[in-house]
């Protein structure tokens, strides 16, 4: 993979752990190395390989999901840094579905939750006329819109609001924005 995916999978584990952990109340439920058994898998189904408990998922396997399920999915390898960064670990953290529609909604195209190449290339327009930067920001406005709505005072995932809108901070200082 190139330098960009490395540099970026290192700041998901830093956020997401490098262990196993299973958090009393996070709605992914247990992960390694912010993996979860669903998604973990789902990957080795893709690969006909039999279902395996999530202690037993190798580094390659690790890095294999990451590139398969989010880093390819988002167009990482198309984008410049600071976008490529922010839909990733959005994407790794509320679910490409989700991030697409936000991104979608910010370049101007129908928000239907799929990166094809209508929203590559209205991605592509949009950088070359607001920036990198402006994209990425907008994104990442959106994301912690959502985290303060889903973790509003009273809800069962205000336990996780000030850790998300910290990873966000986090990922702007990251992506230079």
């Amino acid at each position: 993979m190139s330098k960009i995916f490395d540099k970026s999978l290192n700041f998901v584990l830093d956020h997401e752990g490098r262990i196993f952990e299973n958090v009393d109340g996070d709605p992914g439920g247990a992960t390694m190395d912010g993996i979860t058994w669903r998604d973990y898998n789902a990957y080795r189904k893709e690969h006909g390989l039999p279902i395996r408990d999530l202690h037993q998922m190798t580094a390659a396997e690790m890095g294999a999901v990451y590139t398969e399920h989010y880093w390819r999915p988002m167009h990482c390898d198309d984008l410049p840094f600071p976008v490529a960064i922010t839909l990733f670990d959005s994407a790794v953290n509320v679910g490409s579905g989700r991030v697409v529609i936000w991104l979608q909604q910010v370049i101007g195209v129908t928000p239907d939750g799929g990166f094809g190449p209508v929203t590559l290339g209205a991605v592509k327009g949009y950088v070359k006329i607001h920036g990198a930067e402006a994209l990425a920001r907008s994104v990442l406005a959106r994301r912690a819109d959502y985290y303060s709505l889903i973790g509003a005072p009273g809800k069962k995932l205000n336990k996780f609001l000030k850790g998300w809108l910290n990873r966000v901070a986090d990922l702007k200082k990251f992506a230079g924005l």
